[in-house]
């Protein structure tokens, strides 16, 4: 485990670990398979290992800045997905408390070996997550260049997709996709279309678009 600034490195295994004392077994928004797949002697190995990184005590208490962001997880109500039509850009998950955000990012998803399946955890401020979704590409305030009428029909009819239907389409680039973790409803979808050398940025709410603007090369 490394930290930098509350940012930690972390296999999901030991994500799965993490979430079980906190007495969760599913994750929503993300498919752990680790949890379902391992041994009762992975599971002692894995807490040993843990032990000796210092992520947990001997009395499986977890590290205090570590407790916080995953404590911040079992409790949020919002989860929120960044992902990229490109595979090779990772996705960035978010869950959303009363206290401050979260950050899931997946690395060495597509490497081979103990990499594989392991995550960047960053408890973040909710401003701090809104710049990270800006830098990404969807900025809150776009330029006075009206949208075509078929993207915009475009982005009410993607509201009946998943992400990965989505993210197939050729004029998608990126998409940012907020759920109510309670009702496990979605509440808000925001597209990036891509249309040659213009670029449009539609959200919208299930009900209707309700904001929306392009940028013009």
């Amino acid at each position: 485990m490394r930290e930098v600034t509350k940012r930690y490195y972390i296999q999901e295994t030991e994500l799965c670990i993490l979430l079980a004392l906190k007495g969760v077994r599913t994750l929503y928004g993300i498919c752990l398979d680790s949890d379902t797949a391992m041994t009762q002697e992975e599971l002692y190995y894995n807490l040993f290992t843990m032990q000796k990184k210092g992520i947990l005590s001997e009395k499986f208490q977890i590290e205090e800045e570590l407790d916080c962001c995953v404590g911040r997880i079992c409790t949020a109500a919002r989860f929120q997905v960044l992902a990229d039509a490109d595979e090779l850009v990772p996705e960035k998950y978010f869950y959303v408390a009363s206290e401050g955000a979260v950050m899931l990012e997946p690395v060495g998803q597509y490497d081979t070996g103990e990499q594989k399946g392991s995550f960047y955890l960053e408890a973040i401020t909710e401003d701090e997550m809104w710049d990270r979704i800006r830098e990404n590409g969807f900025q809150t305030k776009t330029a006075d260049v009206p949208v075509p009428d078929q993207i915009l029909e475009a982005a009410r009819h993607y509201w009946k997709e998943d992400k990965n239907a989505i993210l197939q389409h050729a004029i998608v680039g990126k998409l940012l996709q907020e759920y109510d973790i309670q009702t496990q409803c979605k509440t808000k979808q925001c597209i990036r279309f891509l249309c040659g050398l213009d670029t449009y940025l539609v959200c919208s709410d299930g009900s209707d678009v309700i904001e929306g603007g392009g940028e013009k090369s």
